[in-house]
């Protein structure tokens, strides 16, 4: 902001007495709706995280469950064939259905790690950019009662302009050419 451009006007039963700029250092930077709901997402994958290690702490007790009832018929007596097999076909299934459960679970918080890691890394780069020192606007206005008031501000910056540009067209050689007059307009001040 161009410090010398400041113009403001006011409306309302008031007179301005001094218009200033000054550098605001030490205000706490505000985290924009952007960042808030990336970290509402964040908090939303480590609630589901902790379900899901929830749900991988139980299938660990149902496996050793399963794994301290694998003698059939105890150990004096002794089972038959027909038991046997059942118990190994009731052990395989259970326990494959456990260990496919445990890996699906992992595979989703490796692929919810990275997607928190890449959140965060978003965070650090928007709280990055926008970690830069900010200037406020002060005005001092004399007013004999309290009342409501509009201002407005207009300022200059660095950074935003336009440049010319031309287009030309002829229909041929004899006919008149048109110019048509555009302007090709940038705003790099990182401001909205």
């Amino acid at each position: 902001m161009d410090e010398k451009s400041i113009q403001v006007k006011g409306l309302g039963d008031f007179t301005i007495q001094a218009v200033n700029k000054r550098m605001d250092y030490l205000s706490a930077q505000k985290t924009g709706e952007k960042v808030q709901s990336l970290q509402d997402w964040i908090y939303i994958l480590q609630i589901n995280q902790s379900h899901e290690n929830a749900r991988l702490e139980v299938l660990k007790e149902k496996t050793s469950l399963l794994n301290a009832n694998k003698n059939i018929g105890g150990t004096q007596n002794g089972s038959s064939l027909t038991e046997l097999k059942q118990a190994m076909e009731f052990y395989d299934a259970d326990l494959m259905k456990i260990k496919a459960e445990e890996l699906k679970i992992q595979a989703n918080i490796q692929k919810e790690n990275s997607e928190m890691n890449e959140l965060r890394n978003k965070i650090s780069a928007i709280q990055a950019s926008s970690n830069e020192s900010t200037s406020e606007i002060r005005i001092r206005v004399k007013a004999d009662r309290a009342g409501s008031a509009n201002f407005e501000i207009n300022y200059l910056v660095a950074n935003a302009g336009w440049y010319p540009k031309y287009d030309v067209r002829v229909k041929n050689v004899s006919s008149p050419l048109s110019l048509t007059y555009k302007a090709e307009v940038y705003q790099n001040t990182g401001v909205d």
